[in-house]
């Protein structure tokens, strides 16, 4: 239903396949744990792959040879392995309690130590606070189903190689506390830009956290549908763009609306309530007296059915603040999850509830055809990427041929994926056929009508200097994403290369309103520099200049020196760091034309102050880093040029913070 009400439907397809499979998933993982032996196989399999992957992530600590960096392994983010690993640590934990055999114990323990290493390597908050209350919740529901005190020196010692992990972990604080004083910074000073960075990226949550709801009331009933929330949040953020909501529960609202809300709660809801029974019934057996039964070769399957309830808690409570559910590597492990806690209660409730029964009819017909959808799927998704893969090789390799067949193969296995048109047009563009170039991204618009696709398709327009078709698609793309900056100044640079001072100058101000606001304000990195700013300001500038509106020019050009000297002061960061190198020559490049405009600017400026009030001197400019030393230099150009000349060359040679990646 929500794929039919979505106004980006192309970008629904892949989540939906995606959940269909989790839900299989959930539904065999349940049926197979019908069997004892099966249910452990699958138990076994989801530790050791937590295993693998902590693992993974503390070898890449250890290699990156950097204090401050934050694992993320498999992931492409330190809080998604955090959100993963809190499904895997309270499970280790529980199945070193409920194996009673000291080989597995010792090879739980050593996962143990190595999950809850990796946890605090991701230097997620959230993640160390989430296990901390699963663990709580899960001592508490021990205790209250009497299996606490019989276990208690497995508990113990499973507790303590936890804390074991999480000592090894802080090492990382510690070593980011030292090269704070390494550098020349206190320990507070240290800790106090750490706090910083962290209240930047709680600003930053917060401001998404309201756009995301403004994007669930616009479309409360059936959201604008799962896998959408890229494509469609834009429109309705206050903030730079992020591809998640950094909640779970507020972007599947977004997405899928009340009804998908209800639909995701209820099955989750009923689990909880089902296992809760049984734990009721072993709280009165164990008040009866009546011995603990076994499990296979577990002495004490409660143990483990709490685990599972603490693992359901890790999560809950970790996306409040994060959207772990939206990464297929979480969603798969998390359905996995339920499907074992399923069958593990269902194996201890009473025996109407839990003799296996055959599979019907129905669910043949109606399986198989979605397996075997869900199959062709996944081989064309794989089919795909691996053509746009070798594509992108190709085309690095500048085997423009061989690159355009690749990705004419990937356009063909996946129609409705815009990437494949977007590499065709590029090389079309730039083997001189502009037609074709055209037609591409043209395609690319018509399957994906998002702002990226009509970015793209005006920056084709004006270098074809078709610049009436560029306006359009640039506004195209504004409606869109309406707080896009990057957008926002390319329209600008086209109205004023279409003589349309008017229009150039207003949407100028509208990224120069933006930097003053909540965008320009708010990041979820403080290091993280919008250049686009800048360039703002030097559009805004040479207008100015060109209208002779000295005063003007020199308050603009100085508003984007002041943006620069930020991106100056942070370029040994590692934001700057990953930043390509000609984006960071178009920044310098920048930089030092507006220094020499602003010193342009200036020196007429005071001439036309001169000229016009015929006072023995001008006021200072209304710059707040910049006075002469005396008023009446100003009468001396001579002087008091070479005076700004001087300032301006102090200003660029200011050296980064540290020089840790940092070139000039």
């Amino acid at each position: 239903m929500t794929l039919l009400f979505s106004p980006v439907r192309f970008a629904c397809w892949n989540a939906l396949f995606t959940l269909w499979a989790a839900l299989m998933i959930a539904g065999l993982t349940a049926r197979l744990g019908r069997l004892v032996k099966g249910w452990s196989v699958l138990l076994g399999l989801l530790l050791l792959t937590g295993g693998v992957v902590s693992c993974w992530g503390i070898f890449e600590y250890y290699s990156m040879s950097m204090p401050q960096w934050r694992v993320f392994g498999t992931f492409v983010n330190p809080d998604f392995l955090a959100g993963y690993l809190l499904l895997i640590i309270p499970l280790t934990l529980a199945s070193f309690v409920a194996l009673p055999k000291v080989p597995y114990r010792v090879g739980l323990g050593t996962l143990l130590i190595a999950q809850t290493f990796a946890l605090f390597l991701t230097g997620s908050r959230a993640g160390i606070g989430a296990l901390g209350g699963a663990v709580l919740l899960w001592i508490l529901l021990m205790g209250w189903g009497r299996a606490f005190k019989p276990n208690l020196k497995p508990i113990a010692t499973a507790l303590l190689l936890c804390l074991v992990g999480g000592v090894l972990g802080l090492g990382p604080v510690r070593n980011r506390v030292e090269a704070g004083q390494g550098t020349g910074k206190s320990a507070v000073g240290a800790i106090q830009a750490s706090a910083n960075t962290q209240a930047h990226s709680g600003e930053f949550r917060k401001w998404t956290w309201r756009g995301t709801i403004e994007m669930a009331k616009s479309n409360p009933v059936f959201g604008t549908g799962i896998g959408s929330y890229e494509h469609a949040y834009p429109r309705y953020t206050e903030v730079a763009f992020t591809a998640h909501a950094h909640n779970a529960y507020l972007q599947w609202t977004a997405e899928m609306g009340l009804v998908g809300v209800l639909l995701l709660f209820l099955p989750i809801a009923s689990l909880c309530a089902f296992s809760l029974h049984i734990l009721r019934a072993r709280r009165r057996e164990s008040m009866q007296g009546e011995p603990a039964e076994s499990f296979g070769m577990f002495s004490e399957p409660y143990v483990l059915l709490v685990g599972f309830f603490a693992s359901l808690a890790a999560t809950l409570l970790h996306c409040f603040i994060d959207s772990d559910w939206f990464v297929v590597a979480n969603a798969v492990t998390l359905s996995a999850i339920v499907g074992l806690m399923l069958a593990m209660a269902r194996h201890l409730a009473p025996l109407a509830t839990s003799t296996p029964s055959p599979l019907p009819k129905a669910g043949l017909i109606l399986g198989v055809p979605l397996a075997l959808v869900l199959i062709w799927q996944g081989t064309s998704l794989l089919n795909y990427r691996n053509a746009l893969s070798t594509g992108s090789v190709m085309l690095q390799t500048q085997h423009l041929q061989s690159a355009l067949t690749d990705f004419q193969t990937a356009a063909s296995t996946l129609p409705r994926e815009p990437e494949a048109y977007l590499k065709q047009a590029m090389i079309y563009a730039g083997t001189r056929r502009p037609q074709e170039a055209e037609d591409a991204l043209q395609k690319a618009v018509s399957v994906a009508p998002s702002g990226r696709t009509y970015y793209r398709l005006a920056q084709f327009y004006v270098q074809q200097k078709q610049l009436d078709k560029a306006i359009n698609a640039f506004e195209a793309s504004r409606k869109l994403e309406p707080r896009n900056v990057q957008n926002l100044r390319a329209l600008a640079d086209c109205y004023r290369e279409a003589q349309r001072t008017p229009d150039a100058k207003r949407t100028y101000e509208l990224v120069t309103d933006l930097e003053q606001g909540v965008y320009g304000r708010v990041r979820a990195m403080p290091e993280m520099i919008e250049a686009e700013f800048a360039f703002a300001h030097i559009g805004l500038g040479d207008l100015s200049a060109e209208a002779k509106q000295w005063e003007e020019a020199a308050k603009e050009y100085y508003a984007a020196v002041k943006v620069f000297e930020e991106f100056w002061r942070n370029r040994a960061s590692a934001y700057y760091g990953s930043t390509p190198t000609n984006k960071k020559a178009l920044w310098v490049e920048k930089y030092e034309y507006a220094l020499k405009e602003w010193k342009e600017a200036l020196k007429r400026w005071s001439t036309e102050y001169l000229k016009e009030a015929r006072q023995a001197s001008p006021p200072n400019p209304p710059l707040s880093d910049y006075t002469l030393r005396k008023k009446s230099d100003w009468n001396d150009f001579t002087l008091s040029i070479k005076r700004l000349t001087e300032f301006l060359q102090e200003k660029a040679k200011e050296p980064a913070p540290s020089d840790a990646g940092g070139s000039p």
